[in-house]
């Protein structure tokens, strides 16, 4: 990935640098280029179907415009969920997954990189496991904070973090604001104790031969994602990341579940 200057349309408005991106799993793959309303770049890989902003803001950019006012204002013209909508169903699920931890492990050093307003984080702790939740969006950490739930702003990549110490890890809707899925997943198998547990949520990127919808082309219009994983391309990242898939499977055709474990 390069970092480059702007372009038009949303990215211009935002400012700062952007990161020109490619398929993470297809390098020399041609991709089909879409224009959102907004002006944003959306790449479908031909190899893979990866979906993907290019150019996009670089992660601090990201962070800094999710859930601002500036964003929600644009959610709700492009007919998507306000943050606190947003916020709300995200907590529904969160409480999903850790229900689905719970079922597999009762205890232990457990990482939520993605923490939103801290729903995983807090029933986490409330059922025995120490955490370590973090969320890079400012408006999301305040929402997490008026709830009494505070988060940092760090990430995956913060040298404190002991190597092969977690015993879970959390990633609940963590790649869909990923600027490099591979890189995301091999910084988690770093940080996975030898018989720890990846769970994972994500949307499901459509396959080839499924067309792109408009609700599909609205999240990344609004920035609220830059990514979005075929299950082809989890099993691809998690391999890359020396993770075992333990279970992969979409509950509801819309989302990807995965479970992973070292190999």
């Amino acid at each position: 990935m390069t970092t480059t200057s702007a372009p038009s349309g949303l990215l211009a408005r935002l400012g700062g640098p952007t990161v020109a991106r490619r398929c993470a799993f297809c390098a020399t793959a041609e991709a089909t280029h879409t224009i959102t309303e907004t002006g944003i770049s959306l790449a479908r890989c031909a190899g893979c179907g990866y979906t993907f902003v290019d150019p996009a803001p670089t992660e601090a950019g990201l962070a800094g415009f999710d859930g601002s006012a500036p964003s929600d204002a644009l959610a709700r013209a492009l007919g998507l969920p306000s943050l606190l909508e947003r916020c709300e169903v995200e907590a529904r699920s969160a409480a999903q997954l850790f229900s689905l931890i719970s079922s597999s492990r009762t205890g232990g050093y457990l990482l939520d990189p993605g923490a939103s307003t801290g729903t995983l984080s807090f029933l986490a702790r409330r059922g025995g496991f120490s955490v370590e939740a973090f969320e890079p969006s400012p408006a999301r950490r305040e929402l997490a904070a008026a709830r009494g739930v505070v988060l940092s702003s760090e990430d995956i990549g913060a040298p404190r973090l002991p190597v092969g110490s977690f015993h879970v890890v959390a990633l609940h809707h963590y790649l869909e604001r990923a600027l490099d899925p591979l890189i995301a997943l091999a910084r988690v198998r770093r940080l996975l104790s030898p018989h720890g547990l990846v769970f994972l949520t994500t949307r499901r990127g459509a396959p080839l031969d499924e067309a792109l919808s408009p609700s599909d082309l609205a999240p990344f219009a609004a920035l609220a994602e830059v990514t979005r994983c075929t299950a082809g391309n989890l099993a691809s990242a998690f391999a890359a990341a020396q993770l075992r898939i333990v279970d992969l499977y979409s509950p509801d055709g819309h989302e990807l579940v995965a479970i992973g474990e070292p190999a």
